[in-house]
């Protein structure tokens, strides 16, 4: 009885002694799913779209221009600022940039690495993401497979041949990018 009872409370002592490190994760983990979400194109899509700012202060995109086509991305550990946010930093690795200009959709190869930061606010143990346009910039950062998908869908909502057109040529410059 005594061992199960000590068992018990090495247990509880091992778990408040680890709570700590359990604290750090939501911040982390918070930016890790914004990013998932992001590859997957979540920002260019209406219905995704409301699940990506579920993770973040106040509701509302950036701008999804320039988007950015990525190949992987990675995110770096917490660090905590004075005023008791966080910052996370995330690093893609860029493949090429889609811009919209007054000629419509471009796509540019712009093989690079990119760290960009996250602000978190924790109140309690609710961490979001702050979109406050004075410390957040991060434009869209999009995977091949979601930015191939999403060019489809808006070549078929044009209604001519020659309106498709430019939208095939964009899927052929992203589906050849290396």
């Amino acid at each position: 009885m005594r061992l199960a009872a000590s068992v018990a409370i090495l247990s509880f002592t091992l778990l408040a002694q680890n709570r700590g490190a359990f604290d750090e994760a939501p911040p982390s983990g918070i930016v890790e799913r914004f990013a998932k979400f992001d590859f997957e194109g979540y920002r260019l899509d209406s219905e995704g779209h409301k699940a990506i700012w579920d993770l973040t202060i106040d509701d509302g995109s950036p701008a999804v221009f320039p988007m950015y086509l990525i190949k992987t991305y990675s995110t770096g550990p917490a660090q905590r600022v004075p005023g008791g946010s966080i910052r996370i930093p995330v690093t893609y690795q860029i493949i090429g940039v889609i811009q919209e200009g007054p000629k419509g959709l471009s796509f540019r190869l712009k093989p690079a690495l990119s760290t960009e930061v996250f602000p978190v606010k924790c109140e309690g143990a609710a961490c979001k993401i702050d979109l406050d346009r004075a410390v957040f910039h991060v434009s869209a950062h999009v995977g091949r497979e979601a930015v191939l998908a999403w060019i489809k869908a808006l070549e078929g909502i044009q209604n001519t041949e020659r309106e498709k057109e430019p939208y095939k040529q964009l899927f052929d410059q992203v589906t050849n990018a290396k």
